[in-house]
Order: structure tokens, then C-alpha cells, then sequence
């Protein structure tokens, strides 16, 4: 007896669209679960050349993702008005005989265990005042409501987002009822700063004290332009790295959820996103010379790569022009182990064998910073074909894995490919029309633009692979044209700033005073003994610096 096959995963709206679609036309299925049955997703990629869920057979006949699915379902009402789907169902799939191919057959083995996190420690645990103990998170929120949040002043530096000893300790004295005098308020201060709870702003080697010209922030606050430094993690850690992606993947995947697939910045203050920011500080002690193969650091790094660029874009919002997307992707950084990167780092130091980024003059690592020594031996052309950064031209996001990245890349480039969007040909002008991304990375196709289309029938299939292969073999030349590539982005994102990435702003004594006088013939300059002022505390280092930065490519 015939069967419907569905290749499924938890929680995907399109795959719980479907199977409650066939559960209303009493339409039987067998469905394979790549949540609890993780090992059969190669099975699914050799049988559908598709990384998406779901994936649906009719007995050994590929009918596609859901969409599909639902159209031949649509297809079959139409064809016999007088007979339900699910009698058609039967006469049409059902009486055939079953599938035979052994990726397939149902899964028959108990479910995998999904993976969980190492249990932490009790010294991971904050002692409070009353005796009891509380988690870091729990701590460091309580502290981000009851502590003030304010610009303060010392000497040359305006310190944002900190507070005095003074402020402190009365805070201490207000909201823990078992801090009964100032003493136990300043113990309790210098235990949250030994704790790297909080930081000495002017030194911090002196313990803390109770005095208005002492200068604090919290971890959380310290480097804002280090997305996952919300605390120290100086606590266990699971060696399963790519485990503490998925894990790290699923919270974020909530913040979208609980905010109601609004993705902007209103999220940050979400209870999901301050699980998610505590969590995210575990890379800080990830060692990258455990992957030890190119292809798990490959699949580490697009993950990681992807995962925080959707990240940054909640955290700092979404650069809206050129001169702020190189802003962002140099000045918004990670870490991972003991390294800080940016993005440009990640991407072309680490997974492009440090190659020189669009328009750059320079490798990204020199020779003596030792994150070249983490750098891929080689470059690999199809990671552009996995690497989102969040503008619609990008290819989808995906999640890829150690031992099947090879396979899922293969997978990807072809899709891509076989997307109009990014490549179409025009035969009868002999035009081929490709995404922005094949120009600016061309170095890492193939040595000439004029190699390009025979590079790229690697990724092609079907009619488009023919018609590009009948207008190479005729030998005639193809011109290469490039598609605008569209930066805008579906979600509503705050407009990214980056004065948000500085912790502190240098002041200079005075002002800085520019007099112009204005001839006749010079319209639109102030008149004639005006001046034009502007305190250089008005002009944050980071405007000065992303002017000076390498255009980024549009």
C-alpha cells in the first residue's frame, strides 16, 4: 500500500500548516522528524537536493515543500469535484505499492535526545544579601532597574550609561532590606566587582567605595560594541560547539517569536532576550583549534557569521546607507575564545583564508595577529551562497552542519542559482545576469570575469544549465552584466548609529569654533561675521572614523 512521506521539523509553521491541512482531508502520512531523528537529514538531502522543510513524497515521486503540496491538492478537488481529496488520496497514491527506497522507510529507532547545556555550577551563582543565591542573569537584571543610567563626568571623559558610589550604595540600602548600613552596602558593592558584575571606571584595582567621584558601569554595559559581553563567562562549557549554536539559534528564533515576528530593536527588552544575551557569552570560550577540520570550522563559522549578524541587528539596528554598513560591519564585533572580531574579520580573515575584502588594499589579518593562525586553509566560492547579512539580495539563512556542510553547500549554491534573481540569462543578446555578490567576490570563483559562466555551471541544472552550456559552446562571447544589489531588509530595525558603539566619549576643553566669511557671490555659507560652532563632544569618534573607513560596496 502506497504512502504520503513527510520530512519534518518542530515548531516550522509550514510543516504544521500541512499536516493539519491532511489531518482535515483524513489523509494518512508517515512523517520523518528531523528534530528527533537528526540522523536522517542526509537522507533527505541526497532524495530532495533541498534543505528546507517540509519535504513530500508520494510513494518515490518528489512533490516538494508545502506550497507545492497543497497545490496538487487543489489540483486532484478540481479534477473530480464529485470525489473528496482524500478518495482521490487513496486511488492515486494509496493503491500503488510502497516506496522501496530505503531513505524513505520510516524511522523506526528511539528519538535523539535533544541537546541540553551543561548543568552550571553553584559557584555560577550570585550570593545576595539575605543569603540566599541567584543566577548571573537574574542579578545583572535586577541591577539594570534599580541602578541609575546616566552620563557621568570625569575629567576629560563623559562615561555613559554608569553611576557613582554614592548612587550605589544608597541603592543598595533602598532595595536590599538586609543592607542595613552603609559598611554592608560597600561590601556588597566590592563583591559585585570582584564578581565582574560591575567595573571601576577610572581604576579598577581599588575596591569599591561609597564616594561621588568614583565611576561604575555594568558588565553588560562595558563594550557595547562587543555584542556578547554581557557578563564574563567564567564558567563551564560544552565542547559540543555547534550544539551551543543550535541552542543559541533556538532563543533567538523565540525573541522573533514572543515579539510577535516584529523583529526591531523594542525586543532588547524582552525576558527571551536577556536569556539569549546571558547565553550568547558561552562563545567567549569556545577554542577554535577544536575544529579540527576545515569543514567544521566551515560550518562554525557561516553559523556563527549568520547568527550574529541577526543578532547585531536587533542589538545596534541596521546600517541604512554606505558610509553606515561600513560603519557596521567594521565596528560591531564578537568574540570568540579570547579573540575580538568584527564581521569584515569573520568573513575575510576567517572563512575567506584572509583574501583582501571588496576594494581593500590590505589582507584583513596581518602577518603578527594571531587570529590568522585561525584562519580556513583555503577559500570556499559557494559560502556566498550561505552568508546572510541581512539585506533581501542575500542568500536565505540556513543552518549547516560539521559533517554535512559539503553536501548542504552544494545544495544552497544550486539554489541560488536557480533563483532568476540572482541568475538569469538572456540568450538571444547572450547576456548573463548575475547577483552583485559574483562581482565583488569573483577572486573566489574563478581567475577572470570571463571564466564566470563556466564557473557557474557547476551550480546550474535542468533548462538553465542547457541554454548556458549551448551559448558557451558556440563560443561566442557572453557578456556579464550585475544586478543592483538590494540592501533593504523585511524586519524593523532601528537605524543603525554608530555612536551606539562607544562606551565613553573623549571631551575637549573649549570649543571648537569655525569662522567663515561669506563673499557675495558664495550662496548658502553663513553671513558675513556669523560663526558656525559645533563642541567637539557633538562629534563622536566613531563619525571621524567611519568617514575614514573603506566605503563598504553597494
Amino acid at each position: 500500500m502506497g504512502r504520503l512521506t513527510l520530512f519534518s521539523v518542530d515548531d516550522c509553521v509550514h510543516c504544521v500548516r500541512l499536516t493539519q491541512a491532511l489531518k482535515d482531508h483524513e489523509i494518512p502520512y508517515t512523517e520523518i522528524s528531523l528534530a528527533t531523528h537528526p540522523h536522517r537529514r542526509p537522507d533527505m538531502l541526497s532524495i530532495t537536493d533541498r534543505l528546507t522543510v517540509p519535504q513530500v513524497f508520494f510513494n518515490e515521486t518528489h512533490i516538494g515543500g508545502a506550497d507545492d503540496t497543497f497545490k496538487v491538492l487543489e489540483k486532484w478537488y478540481h479534477m473530480d469535484p464529485s470525489k473528496s481529496i482524500r478518495a482521490q488520496f487513496h486511488e492515486l497514491v494509496a493503491a500503488q505499492p510502497d516506496p522501496t527506497d530505503p531513505r524513505l522507510a520510516p524511522s523506526t529507532d528511539a528519538p535523539a535526545q535533544p541537546s541540553k547545556a551543561p548543568t552550571r555550577p553553584q559557584t555560577d551563582k550570585l550570593k545576595l544579601p539575605d543569603g540566599s543565591y541567584s543566577s548571573v542573569i537574574s542579578v545583572m537584571e535586577k541591577l539594570k532597574k534599580i541602578l541609575p543610567c546616566s552620563s557621568c563626568k570625569s575629567k576629560r571623559v563623559i562615561y555613559k550609561r554608569s553611576f557613582t558610589g554614592e548612587e550605589a550604595t544608597k541603592v543598595f540600602l533602598k532595595d536590599f532590606k538586609q543592607i542595613t548600613t552603609e559598611e554592608e552596602a560597600i561590601r556588597f558593592g566590592e563583591y559585585l566587582r570582584r564578581a565582574s558584575i560591575l567595573h571601576s571606571l577610572v581604576d579598577d584595582t581599588t575596591e569599591f567605595t561609597a564616594s561621588h567621584k568614583t565611576i561604575y558601569r555594568l558588565q553588560c554595559f562595558m563594550t557595547p560594541n562587543i555584542l556578547n559581553t554581557y557578563r564574563v563567562w567564567n564558567t563551564v562549557v560544552d565542547h559540543d560547539y555547534m550544539a551551543i549554536l543550535g541552542r543559541l539559534k533556538v532563543m533567538l528564533d523565540k525573541v522573533e517569536k514572543d515579539s510577535n515576528s516584529k523583529t526591531n530593536s523594542k525586543s532588547m527588552t524582552s525576558k527571551s532576550m536577556a536569556v539569549f544575551e546571558e547565553a550568547v557569552c558561552e562563545l567567549q570560550r569556545v577554542d577554535l583549534s577544536q575544529l579540527d577540520t576545515p569543514s567544521s570550522l566551515k560550518a562554525f563559522g557561516i553559523n556563527v557569521y549568520n547568527l550574529m549578524i541577526k543578532y547585531a541587528f536587533f542589538r545596534v539596528g541596521i546600517g541604512s546607507s554606505s558610509r553606515a554598513r561600513s560603519a557596521f560591519f567594521n565596528g560591531v564585533k564578537f568574540q570568540i575564545g579570547s579573540e575580538v572580531f568584527s564581521f569584515q574579520d569573520w568573513e575575510h580573515g576567517l572563512l575567506r583564508a584572509n583574501r583582501k575584502a571588496p576594494y581593500s588594499m590590505k589582507h584583513q589579518f596581518g602577518r603578527k595577529d594571531p587570529r590568522l593562525a585561525m584562519a580556513l586553509p583555503n577559500v570556499d566560492c559557494r559560502l556566498h551562497f550561505a552568508l546572510n547579512c541581512g539585506a533581501k539580495s542575500c542568500p536565505p539563512q540556513r543552518t549547516f552542519t560539521a559533517d554535512g556542510v559539503e553536501e548542504e553547500l552544494r545544495i544552497v549554491s544550486m539554489a541560488f542559482c536557480e533563483d532568476d534573481s540572482n541568475v538569469e540569462i538572456d540568450a538571444k543578446r547572450r547576456i548573463l545576469y548575475l547577483n552583485k555578490i559574483m562581482s565583488w567576490y569573483r577572486v573566489d570563483f574563478c581567475d577572470s570575469e570571463k571564466e564566470l559562466p563556466g564557473k557557474l555551471l557547476e551550480y546550474l541544472r535542468g533548462e538553465k544549465r542547457e541554454t548556458l552550456e549551448r551559448l558557451l559552446q558556440s563560443r561566442k562571447p557572453i557578456t556579464v552584466s550585475y544586478k543592483t544589489y538590494d540592501w533593504s531588509n523585511d524586519g524593523d530595525f532601528a537605524a543603525f548609529d554608530s555612536a551606539v558603539l562607544r562606551a565613553d566619549v573623549q571631551r575637549l576643553m573649549g570649543s571648537l569654533k569655525f569662522k567663515i566669511k561669506r563673499k557675495k557671490s558664495n550662496v548658502g555659507l553663513p553671513v558675513l561675521g556669523e560663526s558656525t560652532e559645533r563642541s567637539c563632544t557633538e562629534r563622536s569618534s566613531g563619525e571621524i572614523a567611519s568617514s575614514l573607513l573603506t566605503p563598504c560596496f553597494n
